[in-house]
């Protein structure tokens, strides 16, 4: 049998569920901590580093993430999608409400952090 590929239209669908499930499942009833100990009013930046050398994923969806988490959120990718990076390198810069920072913006990162994980290993294969 021949493989299929999906339309763009169905594509931008599993990806909206995937997103949809990906944040249901980190954030889940939120993050209580947060609630009642950050003011709700206050702003947080950070910066995110590789934890170790590999190739950086996922950075053209985090519009699309962000849209779903909060709009006033800022990313600034420092690097591209298919970017080698080092370890301990910044490769974005965030900005969000400190809450969000804590809960859902975290969560947002953690796919992120999977897709450069499949991005780094598929690189070896092809590499070797």
């Amino acid at each position: 049998m021949g493989h299929h590929l999906m339309a763009p239209a169905q594509l931008d669908s599993t990806i909206s569920r995937l997103l949809d499930l990906a944040l249901a499942e980190d954030v889940g009833g939120g993050n209580v901590t947060s609630t009642l100990t950050v003011p709700a009013a206050r702003q947080a930046r950070g910066r995110l580093l590789a934890k170790a050398a590999g190739v950086i994923s996922g950075l053209d969806i985090k519009d699309e993430i962000f849209r779903r988490v909060d709009p006033a959120i800022t990313l600034a990718a420092l690097v591209a999608d298919g970017d080698s990076v080092v370890a301990m390198i910044p490769s974005a810069t965030v900005e969000a409400p400190a809450r969000r920072l804590l809960t859902e913006v975290r969560a947002a990162l953690n796919l992120l952090q999977r897709l450069s994980g499949a991005a780094t290993v598929t690189a070896r294969y092809v590499a070797a």
